[in-house]
């Protein structure tokens, strides 16, 4: 009787002797690791995102850094440039050439037909504005884009700059420079714009198509180094702005980056005691 009565007694539980579900569960979700005294401990998925995110961090900081450096080049090149004397180039020449900079001197006429583009978005001491390119017909029977200048947007887009120009033969001594690559999700040109016609970026197969030339369009735009009575206020750079910049970019790129490293750290790292350590 005794012993029935032990075998059917119910046996208590303890917390040791059944293991409990969320205990597993929890640890299941985590990261975790212990080296020399210290115990790192980090949720899975939001480690992940750090993860991910870190080097994308740091990339974009040597994004920067080539950009940079991109720009010096352009500088150097421009400056070698400008130390040497300009040169007479035909359009053709002009064309075939791959330096983005070259310092030419060129002769041709600007006529008073009133085809002129104007470069939107020029921005120029905190006002918008326009930089305006007047075709000039070289004496080889090419045709290039002069830069007149900059002008500034009147009080509504919709009454566009006065540039007449008579027509007139002209000698140019200047920068034939290839255009840097600008951003935009239109069309250089708006279809039934009336001219001179307001102009988003550099598109040469366009404006070949809106100025009516049989012959292709040099790829380039003249800068002009010096004022002439058909100039307006000249704003170009070859670079428009410096390197300064993207190193400051680069370091914010960089110490962000760092700084969330540091704050994973802190936050999941932690000093284990030695009566702690199993």
């Amino acid at each position: 009787m005794t012993n029935s009565m032990k075998e059917d007694a119910p046996v208590e539980s303890t917390g040791d002797s059944i293991p409990q579900l969320n205990e597993p569960i929890r640890r299941a979700n985590l990261i975790q690791f212990q080296i020399n005294g210290w115990r790192f401990s980090a949720p899975l998925l939001p480690l992940l995102v750090v993860l991910a995110l870190l080097p994308g961090l740091a990339s974009l900081g040597f994004w920067q850094l080539d950009r940079a450096a991109e720009k010096e080049q352009l500088q150097a090149a421009f400056a070698e440039q400008m130390e040497g004397p300009a040169v007479e180039l035909l359009s053709s020449e002009l064309t075939k050439k791959k330096q983005r900079y070259l310092k030419v001197d060129l002769q041709g006429q600007l006529r008073s037909d009133g085809r002129q583009f104007l470069l939107d978005n020029r921005v120029h001491k905190g006002r918008a504005g326009y930089e305006v390119f007047v075709p000039l017909y070289l004496n080889d029977g090419g045709v290039i884009l002069l830069n007149r200048g900059w002008l500034p947007v009147g009080l509504s887009r919709v009454v566009k700059p006065q540039v007449e120009l008579a027509s007139q033969d002209v000698r140019v001594i200047g920068v034939a420079a290839i255009p840097p690559e600008r951003f935009s999700l239109g069309d250089a040109l708006s279809e039934g714009d009336r001219w001179p016609k307001s102009l988003q970026f550099e598109d040469f197969s366009a404006m070949q198509l809106a100025l009516g030339l049989d012959l292709d369009l040099v790829p380039r735009i003249l800068q002009p180094v010096e004022d002439s009575a058909w100039s307006f206020e000249r704003i170009w750079r070859a670079v428009e702005k410096d390197s300064t910049q993207n190193y400051g970019y680069a370091v914010q790129w960089f110490a962000l980056a760092l700084a969330l490293a540091l704050l994973v750290l802190f936050v999941c790292l932690k000093r284990v005691q030695p009566d702690n350590l199993r």
